[in-house]
């Protein structure tokens, strides 16, 4: 599927999502590409649901930067370069992940 993607201030265009979802090994998954408004890659976002539909693992790709995640008592993540010099861990309480893709409204309509 494809999601258009604008800005809620302006309305701005920001570009596209193009994703697939299918069940996954863990029970649910939603991958997708984004892309600038001049068809641009910006960015991706790979997030398995277990069979409850809760977020329990997030690989996000965008500019240089890409972020890794998984629900683990709490939220972990660590946020790297490409070449992986550059790491930072972190941890915090929390249940699931959230962010401005799709996906996330889906994983929580999935929730409901």
């Amino acid at each position: 599927g494809r999601y258009s993607l604008h800005d809620p201030h302006d309305h701005a265009p920001l570009g596209e999502e193009h994703f697939h979802c299918a069940p996954g090994p863990s029970g649910w998954r939603y991958v997708s590409q984004t892309t600038t408004p001049t068809g641009d890659h910006a960015g991706s976002i790979d997030l398995a649901l277990d069979e409850l539909g809760r977020p329990i693992r997030l690989e996000l790709h965008a500019s240089a930067w890409q972020i890794r995640g998984a629900a683990l008592e709490g939220v972990t993540w660590v946020r790297t370069d490409p070449t992986g010099v550059h790491a930072t861990e972190g941890n915090v309480k929390a249940h699931a992940f959230t962010g401005t893709s799709p996906a996330f409204l889906i994983a929580t309509a999935g929730l409901l």
